[in-house]
């Protein structure tokens, strides 16, 4: 039988970048520290510690593989992690953490994040950096 054919794609209710997120095992519930949507620097060439993307999703059926790309303004690949996930049933909402350690900061621009289910698209979200200091000047 067709593995694609068991499986239904999720729907994707919610996409965030922050520095960290946190779960409490004692109530399930996820702390995300320092939501990223706009990071200014002064230059580029930076190593940025840790980039969390948040992906919360439901509708899915059976199990898949969810791979994630972050890509610089360029399009030049500069992470990449996958997780395995399964859903018990339509109606459940599963949460997924990928982290990116150490992210080259090469120029200024949308660093955008690619989710893929069984390799198909799922899903875009992007952060910008910039120079907040050539911003105040236009």
């Amino acid at each position: 039988m067709d593995e694609k054919a068991t499986t239904q794609k999720p729907q994707v209710k919610s996409v965030l970048f922050c520095d960290e997120a946190i779960l409490d095992v004692r109530t399930s519930r996820m702390s995300l520290i320092n939501l990223l949507f706009d990071l200014p620097l002064r230059h580029t060439g930076q190593l940025y510690p840790k980039v969390c993307l948040v992906l919360a999703m439901t509708a899915g059926h059976g199990g898949g593989r969810l791979d994630v790309t972050l890509s610089n303004p360029s399009g030049d690949q500069v992470g990449r992690a996958h997780q395995d996930v399964a859903f018990q049933s339509p109606l459940q909402v599963l949460c997924q953490v990928f982290a990116f350690s150490n992210i080259m900061l090469s120029e200024f621009g949308d660093y955008t994040a690619t989710v893929t289910w069984q390799g198909d698209l799922l899903e875009q979200a992007s952060f910008r950096v910039f120079n907040p200091h050539k911003e105040k000047d236009n």
